[in-house]
């Protein structure tokens, strides 16, 4: 048992450190000080993107993931039934929260293909970031410039290929 347990204790601490190179994107739960918790999966909340982004892409590269248990109970049938009020917390667990399991089998190698995988994927989220930025800037400049360029009969392509050739 302590040799399972030295394995998932490692395998934690290599998916923190991958996982907590992207914190505007994934945020992987803290270990409490003096806490020696036997890991049987590795928690994670994801900001910023769909959970589901995240779990099919993990799937993709055959990387199974599962949900934190229930989430919130109210949700399921049986839980609708009760009247306890809003849980934002549990709501929070069940929309941004996923599991990546800690088998004792899970070897370095595989270690290092979930962070290749990881890093991809949060490399993709950031092109796909930059780039909505940079098309909401044009998307912004081009209704100033088709604004100025009919208040001035000026050329609004004119307007567009000065603002960026001469920033």
């Amino acid at each position: 048992l302590e040799k399972f347990k030295k394995i998932r204790t490692n395998n934690f601490k290599q998916l923190h450190k991958i996982f907590s190179r992207h914190p505007g994107l994934f945020r992987p739960v803290q270990v409490e000080e003096n806490a020696d918790p036997c890991w049987f999966s590795f928690p994670i909340f994801i900001n910023g993107v769909a959970k589901a982004t995240l779990v099919d892409h993990l799937s993709k590269n055959n990387i199974e993931t599962r949900p934190i248990f229930a989430g919130n109970i109210l949700r399921h049938p049986i839980g609708k039934a009760q009247s306890l009020g809003s849980c934002p917390n549990a709501d929070e667990i069940l929309k941004k929260g996923l599991f990546i399991g800690l088998s004792p089998r899970t070897t370095p190698d595989m270690i290092k293909f979930i962070e290749k995988v990881v890093d991809d994927f949060a490399k993709g989220i950031k092109i796909r970031k930059d780039i909505y930025g940079i098309v909401g800037h044009i998307v912004g400049v081009t209704g100033l410039l088709v604004g100025l360029s009919s208040r001035y009969k000026v050329s609004s392509v004119c307007l567009l290929a000065e603002t960026f050739s001469h920033p």
